[in-house]
């Protein structure tokens, strides 16, 4: 049995929400940006899906991507920033929380086995949508401080007022 559509805590891009229902997420022919982001505060990416234990929170919004991609017949080198990030609390990083579940090789992985799955009558999309997409795509983890500390160097007050967000996230998460 096949997934459902996620729930992207944020993205990053050209696209419009809404015309086939209201979390419809259609990508626009001429996007140039597309990056999903994942927001973490203490706890770790879920492992599984109803359907299938194995397949990976990280491994589930690439794989969403490509078909948002493969829907809107972008091809996903013409897209300039074409990413999926990790955003969590540094001691979550540092501790390893996400280390090896946000690499191109576990999500393709993975992505090979759900095919795998079908007998193989999705190979087609995941040679025409997944494998150029895995390809291209940055993958990677950033910490809330080291965004905070960016900020910092463009909006001082912004970073402010995300910094003390935050603190209330731990302390009440």
């Amino acid at each position: 049995m096949s997934e459902s559509r996620t729930n992207a805590d944020g993205v990053i891009g050209h696209f419009d929400i809404g015309s086939k229902g209201k979390a419809d997420l259609e990508l626009q022919s001429t996007a140039k940006q597309f990056t999903v982001i994942e927001v973490k505060m203490g706890t770790p990416l879920s492992k599984g899906t109803r359907n299938t234990k194995y397949f990976d929170q990280a491994t589930r919004n690439v794989a969403c991507m490509a078909e948002v991609l493969h829907r809107a017949m972008v091809e996903p080198q013409s897209v300039d920033h074409l990413g999926f990030v990790v955003l969590a609390p540094k001691y979550s990083i540092e501790k390893g929380t996400f280390t090896g579940l946000v690499t191109a090789e576990s999500i393709r992985e993975k992505v090979q086995k759900r095919v795998a799955d079908y007998d193989w009558e999705l190979d087609d999309w995941y040679q025409r949508a997944f494998l150029p997409t895995i390809e291209v795509m940055d993958l990677q983890c950033l910490s809330w401080e080291e965004v905070i500390n960016w900020i910092y160097t463009k909006k001082p007050v912004a970073a402010d007022q995300i910094q003390n967000y935050y603190a209330l996230c731990l302390e009440f998460n």
